[in-house]
């Protein structure tokens, strides 16, 4: 163990720079070495330089002394090679031959001219490597080769370096666990051995303290001989703990710290890096910018944090040891400190109670310093760095606790010093001058993220600006600093109203968002974030800074990151809970993700779905979220050739159509020229644009629109356009894709306008949309060929058009007027260009005339492409004081446990209108029983008074449970009556899908909106059909379901319930007509039906004053039973994980059906559905989950058993020892045995436990 303990050292240590160890780390300087072994590539370099800079050098032979300098400072050797007729004579060059001072001038001049012109000489033959700003010039053949050869061999001397450092420790665990079971096998030989010479003793009575009064000699020692039990533990455990520490200590540089929050190769690796910048301080402008997003490890981020805090002062004083500057200054003006309070130590000031008792409140309330609780050392020297502080300026905040926090972490104290909290207090006062933004930048900061966010979220803006007055109970300690840095013109305002009005304001002021913003903003985000989460937001504000830019992305990418969490908030105090209470439970890894996307300027929409702990993160209904017509297939990328590739798939793009809206006021002296519009698609990754493509075909116009208000809207096509991009490795983009980056396209619409006789290009509109989803996202799909791989989302797609530029979007400038509408949209077919699927030809199919009344087929949005009500519908849409007319005419897919429906319904904030009837529509009885038909006629306003624009309705769907015989409730749809912009009624078709359960009523029917059931679960595939009509007397026929005349107002059906609607369509057992329906009901129930008309039953059966007691509601219908089982649907199964098993085990689960008593022996489908030897394995182990609690990311398993009540699923659990042994060279798999080295075999032994899961209740 102790040449473990040195040789660990040796791989991690520095040693003194030296001309043959520049770096003074050991595997960088041995990369040095190795890149300029003679033959290496660096040689053609040189020659190419050297060449080129000997042709400059002749240019000097005309000054002797010049060019004998010249030749000294270049050495013989070049001189011999490029001048060999030249006269090497550095004697011209020496006294007496000239003065000290002229040898010295001649020097100085001679070095800066070969610095000048070897940087035009590199620049010229294309080996230079410039600095981050610097313009880069094509690199010639010779450079881009030495540095192919120099980033092989670092990348090769790291991976090794690592791999050692990665044996040295797994040695030193490996001894430490042989010394720890060696020390519990010698503490129970030891208990073994006590317990047995105690038994002895008590059968002969023979003590040794008997023997020693026996003796006469009863001396009892006060120390325990030193081979006793004790003592063997003691020395056993000293051992340990200093096996422990060294292990620590080998990995992080510390044996007794606070846990650390980086690893061992990522710190070596920082070292590395800093080693880099000493050498060459220039390059830390281009370090910043590849770590730009990312988390520092220790050693970097102390040399990074270090380096800005002196920053402003080594431009002020201009002297390379600016940090002994700084202490000597700060040193003085702690010495004068000491003396005016005379006190003795700078770490006890007058106030050290009052700091002490703040240290200890403020770490015991925050969630990032909790966890230092125990570590007394960790707290201590936070009072003693504020006591330093405040001696040293007489300063003292509160806040400057937060502000200290992420400086102690950063550096850490691995020396034990005891003056460390006088650097801790001259890195905070550093920080306070220099770098953390002054108190009106922070007001700033709040109010330019407010305003950001009304424009990212305009929703949860007004959200939180409305609740903030809800139940306001301000505790003002919590803003004490906001109060005291207020706004001088807000302060005078306060004292100069009245004492209610300004107590008033002054809550109003506090309960605003903004100060929480400030709050954030002002403590460093220290009081709010996780522990990890506050050093990445300090690692980019240093990276940047402190750029105020930075904050307020961090502020947005909270906001954003808890958007669900805000909405559900219905008050002040749910608010103030969000805002201090939440974000230290985020992913540290989704704010970086957040952030990132963020400051790459990416939709604000994509950043609330990064928060993986957020509910429903996939439903987000934005207005610029694309919407498929279907749900997206997922198309994977071809399987790679090497593990390292990370394609992303081929993409195609056709069936492009343009609906463009312009308003009459922007139609005034400008024409749009329909044949110019041209489509400019690009390929991103990240902010890295892969690929574009431009439209090369004429559109088509589909019709041009004038409505009554002058606005026009134009439908154009590109029948013949496609867009395809090709595969490419986001390899490439390792950087982009460690930053969040992800693939999607930019669509930009360009037009000629003639504008006043003349053409301009203008750019009408864009769209971004994400067409790629990476597999880690889409739950239970997994494919092991691949360790990342993209997923193309193939389908009909809807995107809204945002107006202007796309490089304009994210900035808000704009130089051009914006010509269209909001109301403009894109559509598209994405497909995969490997497997491309046919177009559609639409042609007319007459229906043949029915024999009966026809049963409609159920409607599913993947059949329907939405067309508009008919014009009659709209020509005169009416206001708030007009009458119109609702129809029901509908219902498409009633759930398997439903039999006969009803429809009710009422009217929700009426206004001034009253005396409204309940809707109470009755299907018809040739209708069909899956998809019932109404013909109902509901009048609303008939009197004419003015109503209120937030008119709701309401509509709700009654049925007689098929199993229970009850009457009970589908599910309900709210709809709104009014635009809010027009106030004009939604005329026309509108289907709706049905909802479960009733929304929150605790405020009364008045709290409602059209929104409100949006969360609730849906009906599968269960929607309603109704029209609102301009009033008639007579009733107008509803037309055809089939012919698309109703507009989904909700987002598309999901693959599941598509899949629900096609078994509905396939079952052949259901009733064909209620009529029918109503027979099986009556049979079922014994119903004499003798002179019994069965539209007298249907309404009877259905009313609840008849079937259910006085002032109780109807139930719902049972949502698990809506759905019977099918055998050509299936039953899915995933295991997805197991709880409280052993350590130590690799476990797999395996699963079989067996058929009932009633189901053996059935038929077999020509599909192979009906088997009763179906079998399932789990195959992929997720290695991050625990050993004892494993999780199986296995996509679902479909079974397709015989329905029978004791058929069952058996699995069974294994467990195998397995023993992995990786390749030294890391390039290829390494071997996976059992424990004992043998092949790996699935024995009954190996079994842990089985159980048996029932399949279907009939």
């Amino acid at each position: 163990m102790t040449s473990t303990r040195k040789s660990l050292p040796a791989l991690a240590s520095s040693r003194t720079p030296s001309d043959s160890h520049p770096f003074g780390v050991f595997w960088l300087d041995s990369l040095f070495q190795e890149v300029f072994l003679p033959n290496g590539a660096w040689q053609k370099v040189l020659l190419k330089v050297n060449s080129k800079l000997a042709e400059k050098i002749k240019k000097q032979f005309d000054y002797p002394e010049r060019k004998q300098m010249i030749f000294e400072l270049m050495g013989r050797e070049f001189v011999q090679v490029y001048f060999p007729q030249e006269k090497y004579n550095p004697t011209m060059i020496e006294p007496p031959a000239v003065s000290p001072e002229e040898r010295k001038k001649l020097q100085v001049d001679a070095q800066n001219w070969l610095q000048k012109e070897l940087a035009k000489v590199t620049t010229e033959v294309g080996c230079e490597r410039p600095l981050p700003g610097q313009g880069q010039s094509a690199s010639s053949a010779e450079m881009q080769e030495f540095l192919r050869f120099v980033s092989y061999l670092a990348t090769r001397n790291m991976t090794r370096h690592l791999y050692l450092m990665e044996k040295e420790v797994m040695r030193a665990w490996e001894n430490y666990q042989w010394e720890q079971t060696e020390a519990k096998e010698q503490e129970r030989e030891n208990r073994e051995r006590t317990s047995l010479k105690r038994e002895y003793e008590r059968l002969t009575g023979m003590t040794p303290v008997t023997k020693s009064i026996l003796r006469g000699g009863f001396t009892p020692s006060l120390q325990k001989p030193p081979g006793s039990a004790t003592s063997i533990l003691t020395s056993s455990s000293v051992n340990s703990n200093k096996t422990t520490a060294n292990i620590k200590g080998a990995m992080y540089g510390a044996s007794d710290d606070p846990p650390t929050f980086w690893g061992m190769q990522s710190n070596s690796v920082g070292r590395s890096v800093v080693a880099i910048l000493k050498r060459d301080p220039r390059r830390y402008g281009e370090v910043a910018a590849k770590l730009h997003g990312r988390q520092l490890p220790s050693s970097l981020r102390m040399y990074l944090w270090l380096d800005m805090l002196l920053r402003s002062e080594r431009e002020r004083l201009r002297d390379s040891n600016v940090e002994k500057l700084v202490r000597e200054r700060f040193g003085k003006a702690l010495s004068r400190g000491i003396t005016d309070l005379r006190i003795k130590r700078a770490t006890h000031s007058p106030i050290s109670g009052l700091i002490d008792n703040a240290v200890i409140e403020i770490y015991d309330n925050t969630p990032a310093m909790r966890m230092f609780l125990e570590y007394d050392q960790h707290m201590k020297e936070s009072a003693k760095a504020l006591n330093v502080i405040y001696v040293y300026d007489r300063t003292y905040e509160p806040y400057l606790i937060y502000w200290l926090f992420p400086i102690q972490m950063a550096f850490q104290d691995f020396s034990g010093q005891s003056e460390h909290a006088y650097d801790l207090a001259m890195y905070l006062d550093l920080l306070n001058k220099s770098c953390f933004p002054k108190w009106p930048a922070v007001f700033a900061v709040a109010e330019c993220v407010m305003n950001r966010l009304k424009t990212a979220d305009e929703e949860l803006h007004a959200h939180l600006e409305s609740i903030s007055l809800n139940n306001i109970n301000i505790n003002p300690k919590e803003f004490l600093v906001q109060l005291i840095h207020e706004e001088q013109v807000k302060a005078q305002e306060l004292l100069a109203a009245t004492p209610n009005q300004s107590k008033k304001m002054s809550r109003e002021l506090l309960a605003n968002p903004r100060i929480f913003l400030r709050k954030w903003v002002g403590e460093g985000f220290a009081s709010v974030l996780d522990t990890q989460a506050v050093l990445y937001a300090w690692d980019q504000c240093f990276l940047q800074r402190w750029d105020t830019k930075v904050l307020e992305d961090f502020c947005l990418a909270l906001l954003l990151l808890l958007r669900h969490k805000f909405i559900e908030a219905q008050d002040y105090q749910d608010m103030r809970r969000v805002f201090l209470k939440e974000p230290c439970k985020l992913y540290t890894k989704d704010i970086q993700r957040a952030w990132v996307h963020i400051q790459r300027e990416g939709s604000y929409e994509e950043v609330h779905p990064m928060n993986r702990q957020a509910y429903k993160t996939t439903e987000l209904t934005h207005s610029l979220h694309p919407v498929y017509s279907h749900p997206p297939a997922l198309i994977p990328s071809p399987v790679p050739a090497v593990l390292e590739n990370k394609p992303v798939p081929r993409l195609g793009l056709k069936n492009l159509r343009l609906h463009i809206d312009i308003p009459a006021e922007n139609l005034y002296g400008v024409e749009v020229v329909l044949p110019s519009v041209k489509m400019e698609c690009s390929l991103y990754f990240g902010s890295v644009r892969v690929a574009t493509e431009k439209s090369t075909v004429n559109p088509k116009s589909a019709g041009i629109k004038t409505d009554k208000y002058g606005s026009e809207s134009f439908d154009i096509l590109y029948p013949k356009q496609r867009f395809v991009f090709d595969s490419f490795d986001t390899s490439q983009y390792d950087i982009e894709e460690e930053m969040g980056g992800y693939p999607f396209i930019i669509v930009q619409i360009t037009c000629n306008i003639n504008d006043g006789g003349r053409t301009v290009d203008v750019p009408l509109a864009w769209a971004r949309i994400k067409l790629h989803q990476h597999k880690s996202e889409v739950k239970g799909w997994a494919d092991p060929s691949s360790q990342s791989q993209w997923l193309l989302l193939t389908g009909d797609i809807k995107q809204r058009l945002s107006v202007g530029n796309a490089s304009d979007s994210t900035s808000g400038r704009s130089n051009v007027k914006p010509v269209i509408g909001y109301n403009s949209w894109l559509n598209m077919l994405v497909y995969d260009p490997n497997n491309e699927p046919a177009s559609p030809i639409r042609t007319p199919t007459p229906e043949p005339p029915p024999k009966t009344p026809p049963p409609p087929p159920p409607l599913t949005p993947k059949q329907r492409t939405p067309t508009p009500a008919p014009e009659s519908d709209r020509s005169e849409k009416p206001g708030l004081t007009d009458t119109f007319v609702l129809y029901i005419d509908g219902i498409d897919n009633i759930p398997d446990n439903a039999t006969i429906t009803k429809v009710t319904g009422r009217v929700i904030k009426t206004g001034s209108m009253t005396g409204l009837k309940d809707v109470l529509a009755l299907p018809k009885l040739s209708s069909h029983a899956r998809c019932p038909r109404f013909e109902y006629k509901y009048v609303i306003n008939e009197n004419q008074v003015k109503t209120d624009v937030n008119m709701i309705l309401l509509l709700r769907v009654y049925t007689v449970d098929r199993i229970s015989g009850e009457l009970k409730v589908i599910g309900s749809c709210l709809s709104p009556v009014y635009s809010r912009q027009t106030s004009k009624v939604f005329i026309g078709g509108h289907q709706k899908v049905l909802h479960y359960g009733m929304p929150d009523l605790k405020r009364g029917m008045a709290s409602l909106s059209h929104l409100s059931l949006d969360e609730a679960p849906r009906v599968p595939g269960c929607t309603i059909y109704y029209r609102l009509a301009v009033f008639t007397e007579d009733h107008i026929e509803a037309p055809s379901l089939d012919q698309n005349h109703y507009r989904l107002d909700d987002r598309d059906f999901n693959d599941s319930e598509l899949r629900v609607t096609d078994s509905y369509r396939k079952d052949r057992k259901h009733p064909k007509s209620i009529r029918d329906m109503i027979t099986l009901l009556q049979r079922l129930e014994n119903v004499n039906t003798d002179g019994l008309d069965s539209s007298v039953y249907l309404e009877d059966r259905l009313d609840q004053k008849k079937h259910l007691p006085p002032n109780q509601a109807a139930g719902y219908l049972d949502l698990k039973h809506m759905v019977y089982y099918r055998l050509d649907k299936g039953v899915t199964v995933q295991i997805s994980r197991a709880h409280g098993l052993p350590e130590g085990l690799y476990f797999q689960c395996f699963g079989r059906v067996y058929a009932g008593i009633g189901a053996q022996g059935e038929a077999v489908t020509d599909e192979g559905y009906g088997r009763d030897d179906e079998q399932m394995v789990t195959l992929k182990l997720n290695l991050d989950s625990s050993q004892v609690s494993p999780q199986w990311t296995d996509p679902p398993k479909i079974i397709h058993p015989h329905m029978d009540n004791r058929s069952f699923l058996m699995i069974q659990l294994f467990g195998l020892g397995i023993k992995y042994t990786a390749n030294p060279d890391h390039k290829s798999p390494g071997q996976l045995t059992d424990k004992s080295g043998e092949q790996l075999k699935i024995a009954p032994e190996n079994i842990i436990g089985w159980t048996l899961v029932p399949l279907f209740d009939e």
